[in-house]
């Protein structure tokens, strides 16, 4: 009967050993959410948590560059939301621009994590728009007619990636 209570005890205390030292990631509907995440400085001076900046390739649509970011604002003001985007899409243009995309999602989203490994939670909101370029280039969120501000070019890269480099412009994955 003591063999029993050992083999449980140990499957127990290896279950709660963290995995190479860290507590495993959250993973929501675009992939992980890492402890360590890229940055967006803002004109204005503020800073956003950057998730992922990611190309998607749809089925019978042109591709796109999403940008997911942790809002300030709770997503459930989908107006607010909106506003923020007017200085948001500024920084994240010269990314889109430079792989001469027609569409970009931009997605605002709010990951609350509770407690500490190895119990702990983490639950998601995201609200997310569509963007697209018309010929002209004026770039406007999807069945809107309100053009979004104008891009800050090439040479003004405000995503930095977690060692506190600038994110490099990318060519478009093959």
């Amino acid at each position: 009967m003591e063999s029993v209570m050992r083999i449980p005890l140990f499957l127990m205390l290896l279950a709660m050993t963290p995995v190479r030292g860290r507590a495993q990631e959250p993973v929501g509907q675009f992939g992980p959410y890492h402890w360590n995440n890229k940055q967006m400085r803002l004109l204005e001076g503020d800073t956003l948590t950057v998730y992922r900046v990611k190309y998607w390739v749809f089925n019978g649509a042109d591709p796109a560059l999403q940008l997911e970011y942790e809002s300030p604002l709770p997503v459930t003001d989908t107006l607010g939301v909106k506003h923020l985007l007017g200085r948001i899409w500024p920084a994240f243009a010269p990314y889109v621009e430079h792989l001469h995309l027609h569409r970009a999602i931009v997605t605002a989203t709010n990951l609350i994590r509770q407690g500490g490994p190895p119990a702990w939670t983490a639950t998601f909101r995201s609200y997310g728009v569509v963007l697209q370029r018309e010929p002209s280039g004026i770039w406007h969120i999807q069945n809107d007619t309100l053009p979004l501000p104008s891009s800050l070019g090439d040479d003004t890269l405000l995503i930095y990636e977690v060692n506190g480099k600038p994110m490099k412009l990318s060519e478009p994955p093959p």
